[in-house]
């Protein structure tokens, strides 16, 4: 699972699938910081729940690396119904 001391590494392949989902790197690594949620995914990932610091509610999986560091598998926007429930969690 995720360590919080983990540097987050990008790949070439990884910046280019999250901006198919209108993300830039910038945008996860915020989420991911400033993360609200985080549980186990498939595979030994983590599934990271944050905002950036202009408030956007990411979903961001991570993966770690034999180097030690973590590389983003993929991130998205929340769902409108994923975005309530963070509204609660938060309050």
């Amino acid at each position: 699972m995720w360590c919080d001391d983990r540097e987050i590494t990008w790949t070439p392949g990884a910046e280019a699938h999250i901006a198919r989902h209108g993300l830039r790197p910038q945008d996860a690594d915020e989420a991911v910081h400033r993360r609200v949620v985080r549980f186990g995914g498939r595979g030994g990932t983590t599934v990271v729940v944050g905002r950036t610091t202009s408030g956007r509610a990411l979903l961001v999986v991570v993966a770690p690396r034999r180097d030690g560091t973590a590389g983003v598998v993929t991130a998205r926007d929340l769902s409108p119904g994923e975005r309530r429930a963070l509204r609660r969690k938060e309050t």
